[in-house]
């Protein structure tokens, strides 16, 4: 959950985003810098500091294996061999219809289409594929794999 974007929320809307920290040092530590709003960050010294914290889509790194060109439950949990990275919401896991590149820019992506591998919140299978009028690969479906 995001802290709003208003002057008006306290402590316990930073708390249930960042977590349960009984101080404002331990808020900042704890703290994802990348979802800190850049209008409000300031000197990350003051509570307001939290204004529109959680509210920001950034790319995030995860650990694959793949692509396979067919789902086999046998690679859940292969040791992955690359790092790609996800685009399109806020939220800490992957989810479907995230854009889906090899590089935090999102510019020059080189990812095949295919089913990937990772342990990445949780242990999860997604399948790519290429939105050609786009022009970006991104997460068609996705699934949890569960132990042998």
């Amino acid at each position: 959950m995001a802290v709003p974007n208003t002057t008006t929320f306290d402590m316990s809307d930073v708390k249930t985003a960042v977590g349960n920290y009984d101080n404002l040092a331990d808020l900042f530590k704890f703290a994802d810098s990348a979802q800190f709003d850049p209008l409000y960050a300031g000197n990350k010294d003051n509570l307001l500091n939290f204004r529109n914290y959680g509210n920001q889509i950034v790319w995030r790194a995860f650990d694959a294996y793949g692509p396979e060109r067919s789902f086999n439950s046998k690679s859940c949990g292969t040791k992955p061999t690359l790092t790609l990275y996800y685009f399109g919401s806020n939220s800490n896991c992957i989810q479907i219809g995230n854009t889906i590149c090899s590089n935090n820019s999102g510019i020059n992506c080189k990812v095949s289409a295919g089913f990937y591998y990772t342990t990445y919140c949780f242990s999860q299978w997604i399948e790519v594929r290429f939105d050609l009028k786009a022009g970006n690969y991104f997460v068609q479906d996705l699934g949890y794999c569960f132990p042998p």
